[in-house]
């Protein structure tokens, strides 16, 4: 066994009472951001199983090399440093002892930590110990945790304990900030608010995979031997979130290549409604030449893996396109004379005053002229027109 996904998770509660971890959210976005600057081996993040968040760290080249952080997250309104005491009462303990109980037998590394909002106690030795994973050896503490536990054999305990961690985390006003500061290191030349809409991606895919809802079809890409279906929806690997690395290093523009003959040279849907509006010559060019650029754009980011796997990304771009370019088409397709070159003049100033709400995620950098020619794209799969011109049918 490789991957602590074929373990049935003691308590699966977690993922119906989501709503109530937000902390718990930004403390997994952590390490999701490290696996955006491929920093500290983060190989993968899974939200609610077997422990609150689970962390794979080793190195992608050797897959079987990894060491799983299951980790209990746990919070407290008192900034007070926690003390064994404080830890025990929030059973952080007892949870993590399930977990124990439910891999110990599985054959694959693992580290089990008890994350808390805030600093440890250093005057606390039965908590120092603990924290360094020498529990076991620190008389006071073994035998505290022995009767919270309700153990009787203290070598099973003493086991149990050498692979406790403690750690103190970022208290919950402080972590934005603190993850804010993480992304701006990996791309000081991004702006605030670019750094800013990442970040709210990065938690809005959390909470999803929290929720058992991240996307499917990454089983080939996670390097393990067929972890369950409902596992994966809980996971976010490199692989899920390249595109937003992509947004980090990709340049802040996209350079449109000179005219060729890419230009389609059959009459596509999208010409024969622009000859229908009455389009001129020159406009029927321009939105071939755009179209082109547009479908090269989605083509090289595919051909690079950045690309998002899960449609509804796209679906909801072409939608957006759809609901930006209709009120436009109807203000003008009772024009008499070429009504589509009204529509494309408006539609292509709507598109750049609003490019940042089309372009949420951004499959197209936010750059109005790749946009307008998705919206080509849109409309060559009828899902707009260019109005009728008179004399046309």
């Amino acid at each position: 066994m490789t991957d602590p996904a074929d373990i049935p998770a003691p308590d699966d509660t977690g993922t119906i009472t989501l709503r109530r971890f937000t902390y718990q959210e930004k403390i997994a976005a952590r390490y999701v951001i490290a696996m955006l600057g491929d920093g500290g081996g983060v190989l993968n993040v899974t939200g609610e199983h077997i422990e609150d968040v689970t962390v794979a760290i080793g190195h992608p080249s050797d897959p079987a090399d990894v060491l799983w952080h299951f980790m209990q997250v746990k919070t407290k309104d008192d900034p007070a440093p926690w003390g064994l005491s404080d830890v025990i009462a929030k059973k952080s303990l007892k949870s993590l002892w399930r977990a124990y109980q439910a891999v110990r037998d599985c054959g694959f590394a693992y580290e089990l930590i008890s994350a808390l909002e805030g600093h440890l106690d250093p005057a606390d030795g039965a908590l120092t110990a603990l924290a360094q994973g020498a529990g076991g050896d620190h008389p006071d503490c073994l035998s505290r945790v022995s009767r919270h536990l309700g153990a009787q054999d203290p070598d099973e305990v003493r086991g149990y304990l050498s692979l406790v961690r403690i750690k103190g985390l970022p208290r919950r006003e402080h972590i934005d900030d603190k993850s804010l500061a993480g992304l701006m290191e990996l791309a000081p030349r991004v702006t605030t608010g670019e750094q800013r809409a990442v970040y709210l991606e990065v938690l809005s895919r959390v909470h999803e995979a929290m929720q058992g809802e991240a996307g499917p079809g990454w089983k080939e890409k996670l390097g393990v031997e067929h972890p369950g279906e409902t596992v994966l929806r809980k996971r976010l690997t490199a692989a899920s979130i390249s595109d937003l690395a992509q947004r980090l290093r990709r340049p802040d523009h996209v350079l449109l290549a000179a005219y060729s003959d890419r230009l389609d040279a059959v009459e596509t849907n999208l010409v024969r409604k622009l000859r229908r509006g009455g389009a001129s010559p020159g406009l029927i060019h321009e939105a071939q030449f755009l179209r082109a650029q547009a479908d090269e754009q989605r083509l090289n980011e595919i051909a690079l893996g950045v690309w998002p796997e899960n449609p509804r990304v796209e679906q909801d771009l072409d939608t957006r396109l759809k609901f930006t370019a209709t009120p436009v088409v109807r203000r003008h397709q009772e024009r008499e004379h070429r009504p589509a070159d009204y529509i494309w003049d408006d539609l292509k100033h709507e598109i750049a005053s609003t490019a940042g709400e089309v372009d949420r995620r951004p499959l197209y950098a936010k750059d109005p002229l790749l946009l307008m020619g998705r919206a080509c794209a849109v409309s060559d799969q009828c899902h707009f027109g260019w109005g009728v011109a008179s004399g046309e049918d």
